[in-house]
């Protein structure tokens, strides 16, 4: 039987994009109507040129405040729908419309959406360049087609009447959500080769009316830019609840999908007499360690769940490999090295799960640096808190089990040997923590050891 082959390349990220010659055509198509909306608001349409709602220092200070408040809106897309996403950043996008001139508003909203979409390509999002691109271009469009209406909609002498002041705003804002959701579903529909019509109302139906209420926001924060300048910055306090509030809801959902998850590992490991139950028990240890260590409720679960997800990544591995019964290859090892990032990156993928994805990936890192520490991006205090708990956990429980290749060791020599590489494989603090409730237990966990199991010598680096 040919053996699975795995090749990891951390250099370059080659996505599937599902491109095809009609999506890029449709890219290069958006791309140009952007820089040909760009040239008519800048020369041919100089009557929407109007004055400036701030002068000097303040013009400044809020242009810095724009940019910021854009930026951060984009770096934490909410889930509403089947990869659609509602942007906190298009209320202040929305927002920067109505107050500031075109000139003016859609190069302060390019540069706040830029720098959220380059945060995060670096963090790991699933961006391409292209993607970027092609991003900020149907933002371009989107905002240039709105601008217009507004100005256009402004500058009707029936709608001058304050009875009906509202009117620009309203199809400004239809304006917005129509066009900036009909570019996006074209998009996707073009890459999936399915109807645009079909993802476009699907659009509409699952995020339109969460986007609706983003842009009520952001034209509720023009109108006090206009009448109360200072009582914008009240609103901040109040947009990051609602996020915190709408994630929140969108976690119920993620539990249900990390559930499944969870289940993939489970019988990933009853495949072995050796690790059954293996992920439950570091998922005890480690939330008992993180509310010793006196972190909050949602961070002791955010830890639990990716103490049960840490060996996620071990479900592609050869089963071969993890039950072989004795030492293992350096290609092997090389291959064993690759599964916190493999199980990170599937993690990833799960709305307001970022840290537990983290968690997992550096799960494996020692404290000091070493060099049998994997993948050896972080050391010390750089590896996430709830990455280091795992270390502890993983390795404590890892210890005390049998493995196909050596028997378990007694609870006392695991515990010594924590104790040992405190301040090098293990942080202090969480080994500390470790030995404080291990010895406080009236009974440990028992694990059977198999007569068969040969005598190898234990180090404690690796939960293999």
């Amino acid at each position: 039987m040919a053996r699975a082959q795995f090749t990891f390349n951390n250099n370059v990220r080659q996505l599937f994009t599902g491109d095809s010659l009609t999506s890029k055509m449709f890219q290069l198509a958006i791309a140009a109507a952007a820089v040909g909306l760009m040239v008519r608001t800048y020369l041919v349409a100089p009557e929407m040129a109007t004055t400036a709602p701030f002068t000097g220092p303040a013009a400044i200070l809020a242009a810095v405040l724009t940019v910021a408040l854009v930026g951060l809106g984009g770096l934490f897309p909410l889930p509403l729908g089947h990869k659609i996403h509602l942007s906190l950043g298009s209320s202040a996008a929305f927002a920067t419309l109505l107050v500031f001139p075109p000139q003016e508003a859609i190069p302060l909203a390019f540069a706040g959406t830029l720098i959220a979409q380059v945060i995060r390509w670096k963090r790991g999002d699933r961006l391409t360049l292209p993607t970027i691109i092609f991003n900020l271009m149907q933002y371009v469009v989107t905002w240039s087609l709105a601008a217009d209406v507004y100005y256009r909609a402004q500058a009707n002498l029936l709608l001058t009447n304050p009875a009906f002041s509202w009117l620009p705003v309203v199809a400004t804002g239809a304006i917005y959500l129509l066009t900036n959701t009909w570019i996006v579903s074209t998009w996707a529909a073009l890459r999936r080769r399915a109807w645009t019509w079909d993802l476009w109302v699907r659009a509409l139906r699952e995020a339109g009316s969460g986007y609706a209420a983003s842009l009520a926001l952001g034209a509720a924060a023009a109108g006090l830019v206009v009448t109360r300048p200072l009582l914008v910055l009240a609103l901040v306090p109040l947009l990051a609840s609602l996020r915190h509030a709408l994630a929140r809801m969108s976690g119920i959902i993620v539990r249900q999908s990390s559930a499944a998850l969870e289940a993939l590992v489970e019988i990933t490991e009853q495949g072995s007499p050796f690790t059954a139950e293996h992920s439950e028990r570091v998922s005890w240890w480690a939330q008992r360690l993180a509310r010793h260590l006196n972190l909050s409720a949602d961070e002791v679960e955010l830890v639990g769940i990716a103490a049960k997800l840490h060996d996620l990544g071990k479900a592609v591995l050869p089963q071969a490999m993890l039950l072989k019964n004795g030492p293992l290859t350096d290609e092997e090892w090389a291959l064993m090295h690759r599964h916190p990032a493999i199980g990170a990156q599937v993690i990833s993928r799960l709305p307001g799960f970022e840290a537990v994805a983290r968690y997992v990936r550096y799960h494996h890192e020692r404290y000091d640096g070493g060099d049998r520490g994997y993948p050896g991006d972080l050391q010390g205090a750089a590896i996430p808190l709830g990455a280091r708990i795992i270390a502890v956990a993983d390795s404590y429980d890892a210890m005390i089990s049998a493995r196909p290749y050596r028997p378990g060791m007694s609870k006392e020599q695991a515990l010594a040997q924590i104790s040992a590489n405190r301040g090098t494989q293990f942080d202090s603090r969480v080994a500390s923590a470790l030995l404080e409730l291990a010895q406080g237990e009236a009974e440990g966990i028992t694990v059977a050891e198999p007569q068969q199991a040969p005598a190898l010598q234990w180090q404690a680096v690796s939960s293999r």
